[in-house]
């Protein structure tokens, strides 16, 4: 009767089946607003770290981009001062070379709120001076917003130039059967006399990432993560040789849901090659990574979490699955609140500890009690069902349907008809029905207005 109830709900399964896409946030290209080419100092921030600022007001300022063609007539909200004429340059300097500062704004549409979003970000290279144990709070609001941003390759290149570094961005979306790649900028400048590594993770954008993030695997250590990690860090190593860059290095890691775990798990790996001390990670809306994470050895990681987020629940703690280095959860404040319905009310109305706790528990009631269970396949008189896992991957290829893997789509909605069930269906039932409240509680603008909460 289970097996019956569930071929009959398939319907249900694929028609909700495109709501899974959006497990990951992926946003609509953005523009990015550059204002003037400026420098503007942060001068309480930089008198405690003992530098000096010197105003240069004669610099010319080279003009602001223009709103392109592309970006859609909507209104826009903006956390930001209006547009100033004109701001004057700063450089820094101190005993050991120049620093470099700036203030500016980036937009973007966002996809869950169908407007565009303006957000203040300010950046300086003292941030990197800082005891990277301790969160430095201008530091991880900059790293949500390059997180952000990082979900498109142009405007986040341009970005990381204009923070003053020299940087190339390595894009690769997978293809049917080769899935665990992620796509990523890596970048470098001189920082008080040692070399800055900084590499900013995109998370889920293409088709066959979903894949990835669904292949657990059975080794203790999330395997489309790990996979894609040891790629990059191979990438990355590469690039620091072809840059011909020696000497004392520090690394600047950060990234946003699929994008936070291959960053988790590459901070954790450049403890083997490098110094600690010299490994800054800043984390947003992780997943869990490992059976081996631990918070122990690895406090220059930071996670931060918004409550209730289903996304950081997975692999699940029933699993034993952790990740490395703290987990910071974000408050939710009369601040926050206040800028998240400045942006757009909905953004309140997100997944509640009830909700978030229910879809936990539909998950483990289908997906089983550890990761045998997830890829065990089950079986009815002559018919051999999907496993959990391969069911999840197959829904994102009917999801993902386009002329890339329109096959794979095709060959995937008869294994999903007689691999349907009661837990199944529940699952998705549930995604379906909660799935706004899901992607407003993950999406990057929310994370950016939270950490405006961090001191």
């Amino acid at each position: 009767m289970k097996k019956v109830i569930g071929i009959i709900a398939v319907i249900c399964l694929v028609a909700v089946a495109i709501f899974c896409l959006v497990f990951f946030h992926k946003p609509e290209s953005p523009i990015l607003h550059r204002s003037k080419q400026i420098l503007p100092i942060f001068e309480n921030y930089m008198s405690q770290r003992g530098w000096q600022g010197q105003t240069n007001d004669a610099v010319p300022a080279v003009q602001h981009d223009r709103h392109f063609e592309l970006m859609d007539q909507v209104d826009s909200i903006e956390l930001v001062t209006p547009y100033r004429e004109k701001i004057p340059t700063k450089w820094l300097y101190n005993s050991s070379g120049l620093g470099f500062a700036r203030e500016s704004w980036v937009n973007y549409k966002e996809n869950i709120l169908g407007k565009n979003v303006t957000l203040k970000y300010n950046y300086s290279d003292a941030y990197l001076l800082s005891d990277n144990k301790k969160v430095d709070s201008k530091l991880a609001q900059f790293s949500m917003t390059a997180s952000a941003i990082a979900y498109y390759r142009q405007k986040a290149v341009e970005l990381m130039k204009d923070c003053g570094y020299s940087c190339k961005a390595y894009w690769n979306n997978g293809k049917p059967g080769d899935v665990h790649h992620v796509s990523f900028l890596v970048g470098h400048k001189v920082i008080n006399n040692k070399t800055v590594i900084a590499v900013w993770v995109r998370g889920t954008s293409s088709n066959f990432e979903w894949e990835s993030n669904f292949e657990i695997g059975k080794g203790g250590t999330h395997r489309g993560f790990e996979l894609a990690q040891k790629e990059m860090a191979e990438i990355i190593e590469k690039y620091i040789k072809d840059n011909n860059i020696e000497g004392r290095l520090k690394f600047w890691i950060t990234g946003h849901s699929r994008g936070a775990a291959v960053a988790n798990l590459y901070a954790k790996w450049l403890k083997r090659y490098y110094n600690s001390s010299n490994i800054y990670a800043y984390t947003y809306a992780t997943p869990r990574v490992s059976t081996r994470g631990t918070s122990k050895g690895y406090m220059y990681i930071h996670n931060f979490l918004n409550v209730n987020d289903f996304v950081t629940e997975l692999a699940p703690a029933k699993w034993g699955y952790k990740r490395y280095g703290e987990d910071i959860k974000l408050p939710h404040n009369v601040k926050t609140d206040k800028l998240l319905s400045q942006i757009d009310s909905r953004l309140l109305n997100g997944f509640t500890k009830e909700e978030n706790d229910e879809l936990i528990d539909a998950f483990l009631d289908y997906a089983g009690n550890g990761v045998l269970d997830y890829y065990e396949e089950s079986g009815f008189m002559f018919t051999k069902f999907l496993s959990p896992a391969d069911v999840l991957k197959n829904i994102v290829s009917v999801a993902t349907s386009k002329k890339s893997n329109i096959t794979k789509a095709k060959e995937a909605v008869p294994r999903l008809v007689f691999s349907a069930d009661t837990d199944s269906v529940r699952v998705l039932v549930k995604l379906a029905k909660d799935m706004n409240k899901l992607r407003r509680t993950h999406c990057p603008t929310t994370y950016a207005v939270l950490m405006q909460s961090v001191e």
